[in-house]
């Protein structure tokens, strides 16, 4: 689910949205479709012609990727050998307005560990953000990634300590990028 500048917070439907948000079971770390659906928001930011003026757009795509993804996964396991690693649940991200794509690598790591995640992104009009934030919506509208759209909400709003503090009640980790 990714949410534009919600007009009501108090409504009903946003607090049912996050709820049923934070209700759903935990993935598996590394789990085949969230590995899956980084390889192809990596591909979809490769095509879009768009993007190819950004080049951070396509330092993202380059780490999203299956080999970069492999890289990771063999860390992983390298430096936890013999742990019991497991999701945390909700992770609410506030992304800087600096660093267009960060909400995304954020979210994408929280993803791979098997977390759901709530993610506040700037409400300044932006256009890398707004065309990932199109791919996103046009990738999670896909079937194989319906799973996937339920345990993911992109959301902006000008700053309010009530709404965040709302936000952080419903999870059980705060990633907090840049200084405040």
């Amino acid at each position: 689910m990714i949410i534009r500048a919600p007009a009501d917070w108090n409504g009903p439907d946003w607090q049912t949205q996050l709820e049923a948000l934070c209700d759903k079971s935990l993935l598996a770390p590394f789990d085949p479709i969230a590995l899956s659906f980084a390889d192809r928001l990596s591909k979809r930011i490769l095509l879009d012609k768009r993007m190819r003026s950004y080049p951070e757009m396509m330092a993202l795509a380059h780490w999203l990727r299956k080999g970069n993804q492999a890289e990771l996964i063999h860390s992983f396991e390298q430096r936890h050998q013999g742990s019991l690693l497991r999701p945390r649940g909700v992770v609410l991200h506030f992304a800087p307005a600096n660093v267009d794509t960060i909400f995304v690598y954020s979210f994408m790591i929280s993803l791979l560990c098997g977390n759901s995640s709530i993610v506040r992104v700037s409400s300044t009009p932006n256009e890398q953000i707004d065309l990932l934030i199109g791919l996103l919506n046009e990738l999670l509208e896909e079937e194989a990634f319906i799973p996937l759209k339920e345990r993911i909400c992109i959301l902006t709003y000008a700053h309010n300590d009530a709404i965040t503090s709302k936000l952080s009640q419903l999870c059980a980790v705060r990633v907090i990028w840049g200084r405040r």
